[in-house]
């Protein structure tokens, strides 16, 4: 809502490219945890990862912005 139209391509791919660089990442650490702890607890801390963007989105103030044009008052 508050990135102008000309620039939301970059943004989307910019996002999709950090979402994606970290799977890799989660999965070889969930691969150490899982090999030490086993299989139970990277499965929960996968569900809680899950739960907490939710939480930060949920109590960020992005839920207050209105729908409106970049540039208006």
């Amino acid at each position: 809502m508050i990135t102008p139209d000309r620039l939301q391509g970059r943004v989307n791919g910019t996002m999709r490219f950090i979402a994606q660089c970290t799977n890799p990442v989660g999965a070889f650490l969930a691969g150490i945890i899982g090999t030490i702890a086993g299989l139970q607890i990277p499965l929960f801390i996968g569900a809680l990862g899950i739960q907490l963007g939710f939480v930060i989105l949920f109590l960020s103030p992005v839920r207050n912005y209105e729908n409106k044009p970049v540039g208006t008052p």
